[in-house]
């Protein structure tokens, strides 16, 4: 066999490999999803995407605009379409998901395997463990939000971006300034993942005088944000808007107890070294720190190699002053990691395990897959036991009287699940026109040091002034549900 059909048969040996992997991938998928039962939705923000997912469904159906919504409107708008082949919102938002996790695993592993051609199939086996099956990612993927679309984006950016350094074909570099404005418009942080890198293909394009190809991917670019111009309405509540920017201070960087509107919160680790945690936590990437240990600097020999790697720098900075320790807002960047770290993986695998034999190599590749697993089921227990007690509160009040609920937390989720209280937020305002009769949903313990001082939590205080707090039923999440009751002697009424 000559070289040259060496190199022709490992890209169509690595396509195989991508195919079995996506559908070995799939397979696990609906495994874990038929064993949990779990049906993407929990929490606040998923709720809030399926709502404004609905409105726009309406929209496509011929109705009227959609209106004012938080947050960047591609996710919603993709599962809104997609819901027209469905039938189901709620089914296509998750859906969305899960072929998100399929399309970053196939874009990813085709841009490791174009880069690196003589590790082709080992690219293939790596992006799957080590990315695909990552357990925030695996979490991401069952439910029903924006970050696996983002993270699919931002993979095949990578796969044309690589393929405009490499041969200038006009082409690539519009589908890459595609992608690059498809996952920011999908999630904002994604922006400053990518700038340095959109600096970098600008620039070659001009050195190269590629004016023709700049024009088409800035029209490739506009086609990406046309559902933001379409969609967008309300102003600062805008899809133009991140929430994280107007709380961002250096002062968090190193603060485990920090004040938020979402009340007082209180960390296990400072913000930077969470900020840090894609890179390293066996949540993101069990190969992480020896990876790290293992980099050289011709593993960044490429100009875009280099820039998206400032990228994570740049994306780790931001995050080290936003006063939110949540995992998902990592997985903007978290793509980066293993898709860099590539090269020392190659080359630790050649040089260690070049004796194993094959069984050997086999078994190690099981047992890391196992492991994942293992810790994706447990990344996810926090995730289903929301989505249990939610599905319990909803059954417990359509056995109670249709009366009015002040309630917190699970607002969005009793509304979307079709309860028959009308529904009070204790956030939005005090409960001053709260009567005998009404019904609260409240958990004492578990607001109490959060919201100390603030809404909801003196919506609660003002109530248990006011009435006696009869317990109608004590629900999970510590979570109980009262009946406003008059004080004895005559209190409110």
């Amino acid at each position: 066999m000559t070289d040259g059909a060496g190199e022709a048969e490992r890209p169509a040996g690595a396509g195989r490999a991508i195919l079995a992997g996506s559908v070995l991938l799939a397979a696990a998928w609906a495994a874990f999803r038929l064993a949990s039962g779990f049906d993407g939705l929990y929490g606040q923000d998923a709720y809030e995407y399926l709502r404004f997912a609905g409105e726009v469904r309406g929209f496509l159906l011929g109705g009227a605009a959609p209106g004012p919504f938080f947050w960047p409107v591609v996710y919603p708008a993709s599962a809104a379409a997609l819901s027209l082949f469905t039938g189901s919102t709620a089914s296509a938002a998750q859906l969305v998901s899960v072929l998100s996790l399929l399309a970053a695993f196939a874009a990813g592993a085709a841009a490791l395997a174009r880069r690196s051609p003589a590790d082709a199939r080992l690219a293939v086996v790596y992006w799957g463990v080590s990315f695909a099956l990552a357990p925030y990612l695996v979490r991401a993927s069952l439910a029903s939000m924006s970050d696996l679309l983002a993270a699919a984006f931002l993979c095949a950016f990578l796969v044309f971006a690589f393929e405009w350094e490499r041969n200038g074909r006009p082409l690539d570099l519009a589908l890459a300034s595609f992608f690059a404005v498809a996952a920011v418009t999908t999630r904002h942080p994604v922006g400053l993942v990518l700038a340095p890198a959109a600096a970098v293909l600008a620039v070659r394009a001009l050195g190269r005088r590629a004016f023709a190809a700049a024009g088409l991917a800035v029209a490739a670019a506009l086609l990406a944000l046309s559902p933001t111009l379409l969609l967008a309405r309300g102003g600062a509540s805008s899809p133009l808007h991140y929430p994280g920017l107007r709380e961002w201070s250096l002062s968090n960087a190193f603060s485990r107890t920090i004040d938020t509107p979402d009340g007082r919160e209180s960390y296990r680790v400072p913000t930077v070294l969470f900020a840090l945690s894609n890179a390293v936590s066996p949540g993101f990437f069990v190969l992480g720190l020896p990876l790290l240990l293992a980099v050289r600097k011709e593993d960044f020999a490429t100009p875009l190699s280099r820039a998206l790697a400032a990228g994570w720098l740049l994306s780790t900075a931001f995050h080290a002053g936003v006063p939110y320790h949540h995992d998902r807002h990592l997985l903007a960047s978290f793509p980066l990691v293993p898709f860099l770290l590539f090269p020392a993986f190659a080359r630790i695998t050649r040089l260690r395990l070049a004796a194993l034999p094959r069984e050997g190599a086999v078994l190690a590749v099981a047992l890391l897959v196992a492991l994942q697993l293992g810790l994706a089921a447990r990344a996810c227990r926090a995730m289903f036991a929301a989505n249990r007690l939610e599905l319990e509160v909803v059954a417990a009040l359509r056995e109670t009287p249709a009366v009015k609920l002040y309630t917190f937390f699970l607002t969005p989720a009793l509304a979307s699940r079709g309860v028959p209280q009308k529904l009070v937020e204790l956030w939005a305002a005090p409960p001053d026109d709260a009567r005998p009769g009404d019904l609260l949903l409240f958990a004492p313990g578990r607001f109490a040091a959060q919201w100390k001082g603030r809404r909801p939590m003196t919506g609660y205080e003002t109530l248990a002034a006011r009435f006696d707090l009869t317990p109608l039923r004590r629900l999970g999440g510590g979570f109980t549900l009262y009946r406003l009751a008059p004080r004895p002697g005559g209190g409110a009424s």
